[in-house]
């Protein structure tokens, strides 16, 4: 059993790359992965262990969700950029 005061680190890991997730969106759907494991994986260990972080595992979550998604809209607008210049230029 794990002392109740004590934070879950995988919570504080999932935050960390949530953030960064966030910040670098245009590479950070792959810490937004990372952090979106973290989120999961402390969120189970903090219902079995009673630790404190769950606040920060959610908040983690959501920001690798938020984190994915911008970069894979990022992603969708560079491919569909190249796509429409090659379609209205006829290089191919």
């Amino acid at each position: 059993m794990a002392d109740n005061s004590q934070v879950n680190t995988n919570a504080v890991i999932s935050l960390t790359t949530g953030i960064l997730s966030v910040v670098f969106f245009p590479i950070g759907w792959i810490l937004g992965l990372v952090g979106l494991v973290y989120g999961n994986r402390s969120l189970l260990q903090i219902e079995e262990t009673q630790e404190k972080g769950k606040n920060l595992a959610v908040a983690g979550r959501v920001c690798s969700i938020v984190g994915i998604a911008l970069g894979l809209v990022s992603i969708i607008i560079v491919v569909g950029g190249f796509l429409l210049f090659s379609f209205r230029t006829g290089v191919y």
